[in-house]
């Protein structure tokens, strides 16, 4: 593997979304580690696939450049796994990099315990480097409605349609309670980590859709 060539972008992503504070305890509680095994085997607990994930990377940028990757990467998984070029880095400079468009919720109005679908097509004028896609739905309920799809690679040039499902079932044993009433969906395509206040990151486009849940 070259490096460049990006294909360990989503597993460094995962891992450290999974395992950052947990890494730097580790680090910061045992002291001089002398190896990729001993370090990700502190991780055992978390389970094998996460340690053969944090092996691969490791191994990959070697032990000091990794554990420099954790100390750098401030919990920004996609900003860590930048530094160490294991994700691209391609800073859109046009004004408008790309927009949402045709946004809205189906249906625009149904019972508690409907379905609804948020539909929205995301136009991309310029290739990024890595980044997400945000979702959030906010109105009277007590369900924290919120979720993400990473872009390892960036968004490609091009229109796209995205698709989020929004199940507005009670759920007594978690305590989730829909409330009838407005409800918005929010949607974000972000450069970088959405929120994030490091370098590479940026808010690309935001749209909005709004829906009403009924008693009956």
């Amino acid at each position: 593997m070259i490096k460049g060539d990006y294909e360990l972008c989503d597993m460094c992503i995962q891992l450290l979304d999974q395992t950052i504070n947990q890494l730097l305890n580790i680090i910061l509680n045992v002291g001089v580690i002398g190896s990729c095994g001993e370090l990700c085997g502190y991780l055992k607990g978390v389970g094998s696939l996460v340690v053969a994930a944090c092996s691969l990377v490791c191994d990959y940028l070697g032990v000091n450049e990794f554990i420099n990757l954790i100390d750098k990467a401030d919990l920004d998984a996609i900003y860590g796994c930048q530094l160490v070029s294991l994700c691209p880095v391609r800073n859109c400079k046009l004004p408008t990099c790309a927009q949402f468009f045709n946004s809205r919720v189906v249906p625009q109005s149904a019972p508690k315990g409907t379905t609804f679908t948020a539909v929205t097509q995301l136009r991309v004028y310029n290739q990024t480097g890595t980044g997400e896609l945000y979702f959030e739905v906010d109105g009277p309920t007590t369900a924290d409605i919120s979720g993400g799809e990473l872009v390892a690679n960036g968004f490609q040039p091009g229109t796209f349609e995205i698709q989020v499902k929004v199940q507005t079932q009670d759920d007594e044993q978690n305590q989730i309670v829909f409330e009838p009433g407005k409800y918005t969906f929010f949607s974000a395509a972000c450069e970088g980590e959405c929120g994030s206040k490091h370098p590479n990151s940026r808010v690309l486009a935001t749209t909005t859709a709004n829906f009403t849940l009924t008693d009956q």
